[in-house]
């Protein structure tokens, strides 16, 4: 196998937007994100973020990983979110900690990124690799339920796309309720694109937005060179960077005229507030010059 790469997920602003299709509903844990190959031939277990980089406090959970292996009988590499207690600050703390947090660790895993034996695996339907895990969880004999170390993320329901547009609401209150991030809308024909953001997977999550003012630029790198990579706002009196909710057309814009722009409105919206109070997640929506 190659060296595994995680799908991303793409975010709506708008469910009319929804492309029609049959979608898997999930909920959406907030955690890290783990790749996990296992080979249990060679009694082998690594835990990586999807950035590749190494996630040795999960290492307690290997002879439970280990017996999943060893229920498909082959190689096998995971997709998963890692959590460590109920608090997000805390438990990526503990999760990115270089010994075991064995007391508190645990993995929810949500697809099957390559199963050796099946040649191409992006060629795999979601629906064909969530019934693979399952199996894997039976023949396993683990229940893979909340209580567990190692678990499975359960499908809350399978609706297409005019009934999701429908129930969305209530689904998203009721995971909210339940404690989870938001949802995760799966096209159940669509098949797993190793290192891709594809809208075969959209994150449906609620957000606060503030405004902010925008005090600075910081030039981009890379594909970015020659061009806007993030604004730089305050909030509260806090710096805070903001890289991500602009299309290439606004960078460039921005970029080219920063004299306009600084001291102008930044709308930014955030998944939720840091215990330092800064924004965690920004995206700009949008500049404002009606304040």
């Amino acid at each position: 196998m190659t060296a595994p790469k995680a799908m991303l997920a793409a975010q709506l602003s708008c469910l009319s937007n929804l492309p029609d299709r049959v979608w898997a509903i999930e909920p959406k844990l907030d955690g890290i994100r783990v790749i996990i190959t296992a080979d249990p031939e060679a009694q082998l277990v690594t835990y990586h973020t999807r950035n590749g980089n190494p996630l040795t406090s999960l290492e307690a959970l290997t002879p439970d990983i280990l017996k999943l292996a060893k229920a498909i009988g082959s190689k096998v590499v995971m997709d998963g979110e890692a959590t460590a207690g109920t608090d997000f600050f805390t438990g990526v703390g503990k999760l990115r900690q270089k010994y075991e947090a064995a007391d508190l660790a645990c993995i929810t895993l949500f697809d099957l990124i390559a199963v050796e034996g099946w040649g191409d695996s992006d060629g795999v339907p979601y629906c064909l690799r969530r019934d693979c895990l399952e199996t894997m969880f039976e023949n396993a004999g683990m229940k893979g339920c909340a209580q567990d170390s190692v678990r499975m993320t359960p499908v809350i329901d399978t609706l297409t796309t005019s009934d999701l547009q429908l129930m969305a609401d209530n689904l998203l209150e009721d995971a909210l309720a339940q404690g989870f991030e938001g949802l995760m809308l799966k096209d159940v024909d669509a098949a797993y694109t190793q290192g891709k953001r594809s809208k075969a997977w959209i994150k449906l999550k609620p957000s606060q937005t503030y405004d902010c003012r925008v005090v600075g630029f910081i030039p981009g790198t890379g594909r970015l060179d020659g061009t806007l990579g993030s604004l730089l706002v305050t909030y509260n009196g806090k710096p805070v960077r903001v890289g991500s909710g602009m299309s290439d057309q606004l960078r460039q814009e921005i970029y080219d005229h920063q004299a306009k722009y600084i001291g102008a409105l930044a709308e930014v919206s955030c998944l939720s507030l840091t215990p330092a109070g800064s924004l965690r997640h920004p995206s700009l929506v949008c500049i404002r010059w009606d304040k």
